[in-house]
């Protein structure tokens, strides 16, 4: 069973670590919380696109998030 805390984390985790959280929620979706606030969301597909890009795994996940929630 899938939790809302499986689905939620913080803006200041890198991409690694949200990479886990994706790969263990297996929803294919992220919301992205700033202090307990939702301020976006990141999907596997945002996160793939942005390593093609040249995104590094230890950067924050605020920078790729999409914000229009």
């Amino acid at each position: 069973m899938i939790t809302v805390q499986d689905l939620c984390v913080e803006s200041s985790i890198d991409i690694l670590t949200c990479m886990k959280f994706l790969d263990k929620n297996g929803q294919g979706i992220i919301f992205v919380l700033d202090k307990g606030k939702l301020i976006g969301s990141l999907s596997d597909g945002d996160l793939r696109r942005a390593i093609i890009s040249g995104a590094k795994t230890d950067e924050k996940v605020l920078k790729y998030c999409n914000k229009d929630v």
